[in-house]
This record gives C-alpha cells, sequence and structure tokens, in this order.
C-alpha cells in the first residue's frame, strides 16, 4: 500500500483476484498491525521487509502490486532482487516522489481535527468529486470508508517516518534495467501522482503496458475497481 495505508485498503481486489491466484497482502512498517520502530524508514527496508516475508512463505518468485508508495517499493524490489519477480503492476506511483514534504504538511494541519473530518479531508486528496460525492452520500459507503480509515489509525510520526523513504526515492536512471512484464495503471484525475509520473515510467521499461484510466483520482483501486482488477487479471493471464 501506499503511504501511511493500511493492507485493509485491498478490499476491493482480494475477492476478485483470490478466485484465481494466491493472494498476500500486508502492513508495511509503521502502519497497521506491522511493528512501527520510532526511526526514519528507507526504500531499502520497505523492500526488504517484503523478501523476508516472501522468504518465510517460501515463495520463491510471485507477481508484485503496489499502490503510490507501495509501487515505489515494487519498483527497487524489481531493481533489487529481479529474480523474485514474475509480474509487476504499478498503480498510481512514480519513479521519483517531489511532492512528499507538501503532502507532509497537509497531512500535518489536520491532525488537530476529529477522525471524521481527518478522513474527509483524505477523500478529498484520493478520489475525483464525482466519487466524494458518492462515498459521502452514500451513508453505508461513507461508515465503511471511516471504519476502515479509523482502524488502527497511522500517526503523525508514522507518517514521517514513512515519508523519510519517498524523500530519497528517484529510479528514474534504472528503469530500462526492468525485464519483467510490467502492467502501468493511472487515473486521469490523480492529484498526488499525476499520470504524467505513470507515462514516464512506462516509457522507461521495455515493453511496458500503459493504461490510463479516465475519471478515477489516485484511489482508483476504490474507485474504479472493477476496471482495475480486470486490467490485472487480464495482465497475469497474458502469456
Amino acid at each position: 500500500m501506499g503511504l501511511g495505508s493500511q493492507s485493509n485498503q485491498w478490499f476491493k481486489q482480494v475477492p476478485v483476484l483470490s478466485k484465481e491466484f494466491k493472494v498476500i497482502i500486508f502492513d508495511n512498517r509503521g502502519v497497521g498491525k506491522s511493528e512501527r520502530p520510532n526511526q526514519p524508514y528507507s526504500m531499502t527496508d520497505f523492500v526488504n521487509d517484503t523478501i523476508a516475508l516472501l522468504d518465510f512463505l517460501k515463495i520463491d518468485k510471485a507477481n508484485i502490486c503496489g499502490i503510490s508508495m507501495g509501487g515505489m517499493i515494487a519498483l527497487q524490489l524489481a531493481l533489487a532482487h529481479p529474480e523474485r519477480v514474475k509480474r509487476l503492476i504499478l498503480l498510481a506511483t512514480s519513479a521519483y516522489a517531489p511532492e512528499v514534504d507538501t503532502l507532509i504538511k497537509f497531512i500535518e494541519q489536520g491532525q488537530n481535527l476529529p477522525l471524521e473530518a481527518q478522513a474527509k479531508a483524505t477523500v478529498q486528496m484520493l478520489f475525483s468529486r464525482e466519487y466524494q460525492k458518492i462515498l459521502l452520500n452514500d451513508e453505508a459507503l461513507w461508515k465503511e470508508f471511516l471504519r476502515r480509515f479509523t482502524e488502527n489509525p497511522t500517526t503523525l510520526q508514522d507518517y514521517k517516518n514513512q515519508a523519510e523513504a519517498i524523500r530519497h526515492h528517484d529510479v528514474r536512471d534504472q528503469l530500462s534495467k526492468i525485464q519483467s512484464p510490467t502492467l502501468i495503471m493511472v487515473g486521469t484525475n490523480d492529484l498526488l501522482l499525476p499520470p504524467r509520473h505513470s507515462r514516464l515510467i512506462a516509457k522507461g521499461i521495455p515493453h511496458a503496458e500503459l493504461v490510463v484510466l479516465k475519471g478515477p483520482g489516485h484511489g482508483l483501486i476504490v474507485e474504479a475497481a472493477e476496471e482495475v482488477n480486470k486490467k490485472i487479471v487480464d495482465f497475469l493471464h497474458t502469456t
């Protein structure tokens, strides 16, 4: 998952993908049920955590999927351990991330607000205006979103510790080394990492497939789940 987000955000992918594949989701260090050592993290930390999990589960090679910061981790993993990656799926991500300080400042400004108000601010960042209306006007949908947002909440320090890894992420000059079949997806209304970031990755990775979905924002795995899931399944079935 992305910065400060928990694995419970894959709730629209797991039921679909698990019908055909073994699906493993986990909380990155610093969020959810994982340990939260109070120190700056690095991309190497996140990559090593993922490899350690694969080793523990005795999985030699896997399809790796990440969104936002998770996509950055996936890129770094594919470069450091290419032999462990079957196929690479990069959602709403970047080969570098210059906007992290602005994002942390936005999160910091909302820390004194009640959790529900923080959740509403997050919705504005993650989703298109059209989906915001749907989410905020559907009582059951909003209640479920709020539950996931407030469960094991991420603290400001957790955000800062994870953001340190993003701050030093830049693999633009290494993209051509990635040989794994790669699918890249982004929404046209992504405010955090606009489509130009995905286009840059697609241009750099040989034979990468780029899908730009018309409409969704950064949280496309929720907002455009049906389209995202179909593209992933089709991609994983490609010979």
